[in-house]
């Protein structure tokens, strides 16, 4: 019995078989990959942002290992101070139970730069004229090495010093500013006080209105003893987001709070919530006779939660010191009111000084 031969596929259907084969094998694979990729993408945003939030507001400083020009607002070359300026003797501490008086001087909006960075009331030629921008910018610097001063942009210096802002003292004498941020009460701040007074330092604190109401035997404390108290807002938003009028408001609520519970004054110096200013805040802020105060040293020490040990604190301030550095610490960290003393001993012990905010207000 015969057989019908097989017929032979043709060439180009043998052909688009093989093809179909090779792109069912490679399928699965091509779809690991995408998805892989995927996820390393959004690993990756993520890690970007996570880093982005650590080092916002307060942490504020580059991951460089480079130190910026002075004299930029990008990182590169090395931080120098310029200019030099005499070392003007100034009083180390208020009187007990006063506070600082701020007088305007001449026009915020004409006046130079002094070898810190800070205003010297000397006039600026060709000031510009324009609206102040409403653009958000967040305070940030560049630690020095070695214990120099740290990079601060020349866009923000320029700010600093048309509107009046403390950030940074003197590079030629180790004079030092503490300040506390106090937002909010967690049980730390009368240890704090306690050490400041066997220690002999004199301070600033930025309170809130609720901390101001909540606590008024603290605030009473800090003023007889003699620190500085200053403004850190009502109800501590993003200055750059409320209008001039709630500015005003916000200050003018905390100001009552203040004058209510000491029968004192509130000193005209406000730390901007979360470091974030503008330049028509800046403005805004000298219309009302008030000076921003910002820093050149802070850490991540407002988390409650997730607070470094006070070894890690201690570290951190004695290793970025440096001449005329305006310290930034908050009061509801368990570490620093633990690790303060040790602090105080050290820095005094390296030759700086423990001077009261009243310098920049000469």
């Amino acid at each position: 019995m015969s057989t019908r031969p097989k017929k032979k596929a043709h060439p180009s259907k043998v052909s688009r078989k093989k093809t179909r084969s090779r792109q069912r094998k490679t399928a699965v694979p091509a779809s690991v990959a995408s998805i892989r990729l995927r996820l390393y993408s959004y690993i990756f945003l993520a890690v970007i942002l996570v880093f982005g939030l650590t080092i916002g507001g307060y942490a504020c400083w580059y991951p460089t290992g480079h130190t910026p020009s002075d004299t930029s607002d990008t990182p590169s070359g090395v931080a120098q101070n310029g200019n030099n300026r005499e070392t003007e003797t100034q009083t180390n501490s208020l009187p007990s139970g006063t506070m600082p008086k701020i007088s305007s001087s001449s026009d915020a909006s004409t006046t130079n730069l002094d070898s810190t960075g800070n205003s010297n009331g000397n006039p600026v030629s060709g000031a510009s004229e324009e609206p102040p921008s409403a653009k958000r910018l967040v305070w940030y610097y560049v630690p020095g090495k070695n214990h120099q001063q740290p990079f601060i942009p020349q866009s923000a210096r320029e700010l600093m010093a048309k509107y009046n802002g403390i950030y940074l003292g003197s590079p030629d004498a180790k004079r030092i500013y503490l300040t506390f941020d106090a937002g909010y009460e967690m049980g730390y701040t009368a240890t704090i006080l306690d050490t400041l007074a066997q220690y002999q330092v004199k301070a600033a604190f930025f309170v809130t209105k609720p901390f101001i109401t909540s606590h008024p035997e603290l605030v009473k404390r800090m003023v007889a003893e003699g620190h500085v108290v200053g403004s850190h807002t009502a109800t501590h938003p993003d200055l750059t987001t409320i209008s001039e009028e709630k500015i005003d408001k916000e200050l003018e609520t905390t100001e009552a709070a203040f004058l209510a519970a000491t029968r004192q004054p509130l000193a005209r110096l406000v730390r901007p919530p979360n470091g974030t200013y503008s330049e028509k805040v800046l403005a805004t802020l000298h219309s009302l006779n008030y000076r921003p105060v910002f820093w050149s040293m802070a850490f991540r020490d407002w988390d409650v939660k997730n607070q470094p040990t006070p070894a890690k604190i201690f570290q951190d301030v004695t290793g970025n010191i440096h001449p005329g550095a305006v310290i930034l610490l908050h009061n509801v960290s368990s570490s620093n009111a633990q690790a303060l003393p040790n602090i105080i001993v050290e820095l005094k012990k390296q030759g700086y000084e423990f001077a009261p905010l009243s310098d920049f207000l000469q």
